[in-house]
């Protein structure tokens, strides 16, 4: 009886491991589209507010010294860089990051 109960709870474990799984890559391709969708549009119409930009780059990894980071979308003009950031669910940690941590870096 017991070793039934052991194969049962295998298999289920197995389930929940191809669930949590599945669960993570569901969430990276929202994450994509959510990325694409802002990159797209800042491509179209690349002003934020009153501010034009000139040039627009995806995933940019920057490297100085022993300090790396990368860089969801940078706008950038002769007098102004926009760092963009993009989070499908947003906390107050990633804002407090990129705020502090990803401009320092940059």
């Amino acid at each position: 009886m017991q070793s039934k109960t052991d194969e049962q709870i295998a298999r289920t474990d197995a389930k929940l491991e191809r669930i949590g799984q599945q669960l993570a890559d569901i969430g990276f391709s929202n994450g994509d589209a959510a990325e694409d969708f802002f990159y797209t549009s800042l491509v179209k119409d690349r002003r934020l507010g009153k501010v034009c930009f000139e040039t627009i780059e995806r995933n940019v990894r920057k490297k100085r010294k022993r300090l790396e980071g990368e860089y969801d979308i940078l706008l950038e003009n002769e007098e102004a860089l926009a760092m963009i950031e993009i989070k499908y669910k947003v906390s107050t940690a990633h804002v407090m990051d990129l705020t502090t941590r990803k401009v320092e870096k940059f």
